[in-house]
């Protein structure tokens, strides 16, 4: 009962997470005038990528047999641009869809990122606490997608960060192939 408990209150805290990240404002310096519209219908083209992407299907069946994934994805009930799947009783997978948000506006904790690549796109790995770690590519330069992982309570946190280096890519290869 106390893992399903512990799961439950990572699983609401993720959640609460992904809820205040995609409720932050937009630091964008666009005006009412022509020029900032331009720069709106630019936004709109380059987030074309993600128009017609959900969460849940960023992820095929193929790739969760490959990471071990336990069950289909679940929309989030408190954030829709994130999918949850199980990998055990306590750990798991989300994905979550950034289509305003370029990867420097996510609220990662500063002192525990690190710059790298993700199939060629600028990306952030993020440990995230004593077991979440999260790795979000840029997408365009208004949006981006994060990949993140729980690891069980006994587990140290590189291994949530190992799953997340595994399944990012298979995620960066979905949406290109869109």
């Amino acid at each position: 009962m106390t893992s399903k408990r512990n799961y439950l209150s990572i699983g609401i805290l993720t959640a609460l997470l992904a809820f205040t990240v995609s409720c932050g404002g937009n630091a964008s310096n666009e005006k009412n005038t022509p020029e900032g519209t331009d720069n709106q219908e630019e936004n709109n083209k380059e987030n074309g990528q993600l128009a017609d992407n959900q969460p849940c299907d960023l992820i095929t069946q193929k790739q969760a047999q490959e990471l071990e994934i336990k069950n289909n994805g679940e929309i989030n009930e408190f954030d829709k641009s994130t999918c949850q799947w199980k990998i055990t009783r306590t750990s798991g997978i989300d994905v979550s869809i950034y289509r305003d948000k370029h990867i420097g506006q996510i609220n990662f904790p500063k002192d525990e990122t690190s710059p790298t690549k993700i199939n060629g796109r600028e990306a952030i790995l993020a440990k995230t606490g004593k077991y979440n770690c999260s790795l979000a590519f840029k997408v365009s330069s208004s949006s981006a997608i994060s990949v993140s992982s729980t690891a069980e309570a006994t587990a140290p946190v590189e291994t949530a960060c190992d799953l997340v280096k595994k399944a990012a890519p298979m995620v960066e290869r979905n949406i290109s192939d869109n």
